[in-house]
């Protein structure tokens, strides 16, 4: 989770913020909404854990209905797997409104394929970023 933290940080410069999009007079017609996904992986570490601040969590960015996570695997192209929205192996908490993106789905998928060649599955550590 916190490797994938850096892809939601490149993800902020792509996002629009509702009060600013209002602001400014965005066309909900020209941009889609973005939606952090929230699972919890362990509801049983995760109920101890959360007493001292901490928990076993997996994120998820939702975008023109498609699932965008990080995940592991021993090889060296892109950890970025794209699914249906709600379907991961884990139980769903919530979904958090991060805004809109101006990017079109051309742009977005572009955007992620750069990002797979930075966050490969075998650079993916559950603890800190490689």
């Amino acid at each position: 989770m916190f490797a994938f933290n850096r892809v939601l940080n490149g993800l902020k410069e792509v996002v629009i913020n509702q009060p600013q999009e209002l602001e400014i007079g965005l066309n909900p017609i020209n941009s889609t909404q973005v939606i952090l996904h929230v699972y919890s992986i362990s509801e049983r570490v995760n109920r101890f854990s959360l007493i001292v601040g901490l928990g076993l969590y997996h994120t998820a960015v939702e975008i023109y209905g498609q699932e965008h996570s990080f995940v592991g695997h021993p090889f060296k192209f892109s950890g970025i797997i794209s699914t249906i929205p709600k379907t991961a192996a884990y139980i769903y908490q919530e979904g958090l409104d991060m805004g809109r993106t101006k990017l079109t789905k051309q742009e977005m998928s572009n955007y992620l394929k750069e990002l797979g060649k930075i966050f490969t599955g075998s650079s993916y550590h559950l603890l800190h970023n490689k």
